[in-house]
């Protein structure tokens, strides 16, 4: 059964475009995303995190659609970079707090 799936997606980020790109995962799969530092990882992760708007495919958890069911996609995937992005004294909802208010629900930066 495919838990997650990406299917012909294409993310553009200034000149950088990443697909189009399609990939299953099924449930129970661990899995690992290794390349070259600008090879389109982390836009990825952002685009399947919904906080990236693909220009083209579609992302979808179980039966949800990243695009049609935002919240309860967001309440289901997340991911943690190599880069941290919290101030040393907040504790981790405040942290939550302070980064996805700094987010649209359009994926663009408020």
């Amino acid at each position: 059964m495919a838990a997650l799936k990406v299917a012909g997606v294409e993310v553009r980020r200034g000149k950088f475009i990443l697909g189009p790109l399609s990939l299953t995962i099924d449930s129970g799969r661990i899995q690992a995303f290794v390349g070259h530092n600008g090879s389109g990882k982390t836009t990825l992760f952002y685009a399947m995190s919904c906080l990236l708007r693909p220009v083209a495919g579609a992302i979808t958890l179980a039966d949800l659609d990243n695009r049609r069911d935002e919240v309860e996609f967001k309440r289901e995937v997340g991911f943690v970079t190599d880069t941290n992005h919290v101030y040393p004294r907040m504790r981790v909802d405040q942290a939550i707090r302070f980064s996805s208010s700094s987010m649209a629900n359009d994926g663009t930066r408020n």
